[in-house]
């Protein structure tokens, strides 16, 4: 069985054990974060969902796209529930967009956002998995947690915090798109970095596979910048997506488990990391990505 087959059971059982099945007339909204280059383009996306057992996607429901107040744009949502707002950056800097279901009959929604960061060619960028990198959780276990109750790993706050300093930081996580929210929730109670986060979609043009699906995802992103340069995760799947875009990686695992790539980075903890990029800075190491 899949792990997105497996995580969809989960949230049926749970959806089925609250009830939210009876709620016909709920739905949920959730915007996709984004990392953009200064003076580019970029596609703000909101997905609109029924809050039933199945999450059905909505098509054909207004979307209002607004930037401190004022309104950007109303888009309708597409045969995914998904709408797409076209929009260029004034210039660099986090955009924290609202995302609102326009009035209607049928649905309501509580209103969210999207993070475009937009950074220039120059900025590094750091990127981080979540669950048993940063935070002392699985899939499984966040599903049924609270932030409060979900801890950091001890030294991932102040590290991420440091890095930020210096580095553009970007999470990547294989959690499903269906948790958009609580995760954003959970880094913000813990106060990380604020940064875009990208999701595993479990419909559409992604991977089952979370190698695959997180090599995709940094493929894409480094088509238009190529200084996205280190990658820690605690699994397999993170090292080898990591490795396959050139980054430098660092495994965040002491299970024992062999490292896909020997040219890797074993650690153990936060603090293990930050000592090593300062002894090594990115481009001293045989096979570092280089800096443009």
């Amino acid at each position: 069985m899949s792990p997105k087959i497996y995580f969809l059971l989960i949230i049926l059982v749970v959806s089925c054990a609250t009830g939210t099945g009876t709620r016909s007339h709920k739905a949920i909204l959730q915007g996709h974060d984004a990392l953009v280059l200064n003076g580019d383009q970029t596609e703000i996306k909101a997905k609109l969902e029924d809050d039933s057992m199945l999450r059905r996607d909505l098509k054909g429901f207004s979307i209002e796209f607004s930037l401190n107040g004022k309104i950007i744009g109303v888009v309708k949502t597409d045969d995914d529930g998904i709408a797409k707002l076209r929009w260029i950056p004034t210039g660099l800097g986090t955009y924290k967009i609202g995302l609102k279901l326009v009035a209607n009959p049928g649905y309501k929604a509580s209103e969210h956002y999207a993070i475009v960061r937009v950074i220039g060619e120059k900025k590094l960028v750091f990127v981080v998995d979540i669950d048993n990198t940063i935070a002392m959780s699985d899939p499984v276990s966040f599903l049924f947690g609270d932030s409060s109750k979900i801890r950091p790993l001890p030294g991932a706050q102040e590290a991420l915090k440091e890095l930020a300093s210096r580095w553009q930081i970007l999470y990547l996580t294989a959690r499903l798109d269906n948790f958009v929210g609580k995760t954003k929730l959970w880094l913000d109670y813990w106060k990380f970095p604020k940064a875009p986060v990208y999701f595993w979609g479990l419909f559409g043009n992604l991977p089952f596979d979370r190698s695959k699906y997180k090599a995709l995802i940094l493929n894409r992103l480094r088509k238009r910048h190529q200084n996205i340069l280190v990658g820690v995760g605690d699994r397999p799947h993170d090292i080898r997506a990591y490795r396959q875009n050139g980054l430098r990686a660092y495994f965040l695992n002491d299970f024992g488990e062999r490292m896909p790539y020997d040219d890797a980075v074993r650690v153990r903890s936060w603090r293990e990391i930050l000592e090593h990029l300062k002894k090594n800075p990115v481009g001293s190491l045989r096979r570092d990505p280089a800096i443009h």
